[in-house]
């Protein structure tokens, strides 16, 4: 794990030392086991290591090849033996060998090519001092983040923004555009960043930049690289999943020190687990989990199908797998109050978030560092490979005229669970109809009034001014957040969508506080592409969904997890703090409210009104979810503003 950032001047000024200092402040808290600063003429970097594999031992950055390239990277690269192959080297060197060295080895023998040949997490940047050019490149699903400015013939970069802020040359500028897309969930954007200097390199993007200008390209696009795959029985797609998911996860144990896993009971983190679990005990060692569960007393937020406490399914698995050793954190408003935590967040991780789960995730890493971890695997995009739901299967069956299949299904379902039908007939429609049609008989709302009104307290004349009507459109963003006509461009869409860049960039950030680098097997890249090539109808059945990950879990995952027929809530403390404290919001509110570009930004009468009616009896569960998450993102805004004038001053 690194902090890692540079400066390059193609303007004739020299780097000054000072400059790397300001960034190497913010970097350190990413190093704690190395830091080192290195100054040419117009170029300087900043590189700060934390040691989490045993090859980091070996890491000496920035690292220079001959006279002219200096390389700076945060990253771990997962094929290693593969490449010790192509580059003729023999494995057991491979030990004293730092990722480092393959991503130069790589670049190399491919040139700018040479990320499609890496596996893994990983962003680095290679500066040519003898061509006078620099190139950079960040992982296939933007897992490690890279920001940068380009201006006045300078060119900076960083894996954390507010190294970048750091800078006198870099203006603390609020981008008025991506605040409103928060508000109002527009996350088709993957470049901007909260301030209007500082730029975002997308997932599967290079960047080159030279004293003649910069280019970006896109050197992997998703849908173009899977292929279908057909197999003659369920039971060769299942067991083609379990053999890519145990790849996945063995790569991601390399650790010099022990390996933890968030586990909340659910099928994706239960089955990393169970699989981490048998690959550790191989090796004669101990698996800790980390979960978050509830006060034994907390009878809050309720929602049909959904449970707080998934501890049963937890100690299930640990009594199937004795190397698992499990620890339990309980999250309540007594423990992390919501707006101090979203003001640490600024401080923390340096932007808002549109996520309401941040403070049990952190709590759940600062634990596993108590244990000695400096890994944490999870299964947060297994939703969305692993255990999809095949939510597209029969919108796939009307846009592809296979009408006998679809009236089967929707027979069966009519037979088993007849209130599934109207889930049915939903599904399809949200594909056909127009916008209008959609509004109108199925979300009720009157268009063309804008859709976001009922999950968005953004001030109406800012929306108008930020065009966000006409922006949905040109951007191609669907208002009403409907599945596409097919699971595979669905599923890649919240793959490489804005608000997965703006998640995994927080993840990031959240390393320089916890010390634990978490790493998901559910996004390897094989783990993707194969299960995106996979036909629907693996995932779904009639009512049974998830189907894929059960059938290759069973006899690994216990039976009680793969049949539950409950779903866990996240963000336990979340919940019972709007509940519980609407008096404190409100005096927040009105504090926030004082605040003439807040007052510009968030309709504070409607926000204060939510607050007040939330504790109605007449409020549905799920209106009451989707009001605490508007109220957060809202809260989120209004606190980051905020905050960055105080930073200003």
């Amino acid at each position: 794990m690194s902090g890692m950032g540079g400066i390059v001047k193609f303007n004739g000024e020299r780097v000054e030392q000072t400059e790397l200092d300001r960034m190497l402040n913010i970097l350190r808290p990413y190093g704690p086991d190395r830091e080192q600063t290195l100054k040419l003429n117009n170029s300087g970097f900043v590189h700060t290591l934390m040691r989490v594999t045993p090859e980091d031992y070996f890491e000496r950055q920035p690292a220079r090849v001959g006279s002219n390239q200096i390389l700076c990277s945060d990253a771990r690269i997962d094929n290693r033996e593969e490449l010790c192959s192509r580059f003729n080297l023999h494995p057991a060197k491979a030990k004293t060998l730092p990722d480092s060295f393959f991503i130069l080895k790589a670049y190399e023998k491919w040139g700018e090519a040479c990320p499609n040949y890496l596996l893994g997490d990983f962003t680095f940047v290679i500066w040519d001092a003898k061509a006078q050019s620099l190139f950079a490149a960040r992982d296939h699903f933007g897992v490690r983040p890279l920001f940068y400015v380009h201006k006045a013939g300078t060119f900076a970069f960083a894996n954390d923004l507010r190294a970048l802020l750091s800078l006198p040359s870099v203006e603390r500028k609020l981008n008025e555009q991506k605040i409103a897309d928060l508000l109002v969930l527009l996350h088709a954007d993957t470049v901007q960043t909260f301030y209007q200097d500082i730029l975002r390199l997308p997932p599967a993007h290079t960047l080159t930049v030279g004293a003649s200008g910069i280019r970006t390209k896109q050197y992997y696009v998703l849908e173009e690289n899977i292929n279908d795959i057909r197999f003659s029985s369920s039971e060769a797609y299942a067991e083609g999943l379990r053999e890519k998911l145990t790849t996945a996860v063995n790569c991601r144990l390399r650790s010099h020190t022990s390996v933890g896993c968030e586990l909340s009971g659910g099928l994706d983190s239960s089955s990393i687990a169970c699989v981490a679990a048998i690959e550790l005990q191989k090796k004669n060692k101990t698996l800790e989990t980390f979960s978050s569960i509830p006060p034994h007393d907390y009878e809050g937020y309720h929602r049909p199908g959904w449970s707080f406490n998934e501890k049963p399914c937890i100690q299930s698995i640990a009594e199937l797998y004795p190397n698992i050793n499990p620890n339990f954190v309980v999250t309540s408003p007594d423990d992390q109050q919501l707006i101090s935590s979203i003001e640490d967040t600024f401080y923390q991780q340096g932007t808002p978030t549109r996520a309401v789960f941040w403070e049990w995730i952190r709590a759940l890493s600062l634990s596993a560092r108590q244990k000695n971890c400096r890994v944490m695997l999870s299964g947060a995009s297994g939703n969305t490979t692993i255990s999809w739901d095949g939510k597209c299967l029969y919108s796939e069956m009307f846009f592809k005229r296979k009408w006998r299949h679809l009236l089967k299904a929707v027979i069966d379902t009519i037979k088993n669970r007849p209130l599934d039908t109207k889930k049915i007939a939903r599904e399809i429609l949200s594909t056909t109809l127009s916008d209008s049609l959609w509004s109108r008989l199925i979300s009720r709302r009157i268009y063309p009034e804008p859709p976001w009104n009922a999950h968005s307290y953004i001030n109406p004349s800012f929306a108008s001014r930020l065009r966000l009507q006409e922006r949905f459109h040109e951007l191609g963003w669907d208002p009403f957040y409907r599945p596409l006509s097919n699971g595979r461009a669905t599923r890649s869409r919240i793959l490489l969508k804005g608000a997965r860049c703006d998640a995994v960039d927080h993840i990031s950030a959240m390393r320089s506080v916890t010390h634990v680098e978490r790493r998901d097997p559910t996004l390897d890249k094989r783990i993707v592409e194969y299960t995106l090539g996979i036909p629907e109808t693996e995932y779904r059945q009639g009512f049974n969904s998830r189907l894929l990950i059960k059938r290759a879990m069973k006899n690994t995952v216990p039976e009680f997890v793969l049949q539950r027929r409950f779903r866990g809530v996240q963000a336990l403390d979340f919940y019972p703090f709007y509940q519980e404290c609407t008096e404190q919001l409100i005096t927040y509110a009105q504090k926030l409210e004082q605040n003439d570009l807040v007052d510009e930004v968030i309709n504070t009468q409607k926000l204060k009104k939510v607050i007040q009616e939330l504790n109605s009896m007449e409020m549905q569960p799920l209106a009451r979810l989707r009001a605490m998450q508007s109220l957060n993102r809202s809260f989120m805004i209004a606190s980051f503003i905020h905050w960055e004038e105080r930073a200003n001053c």
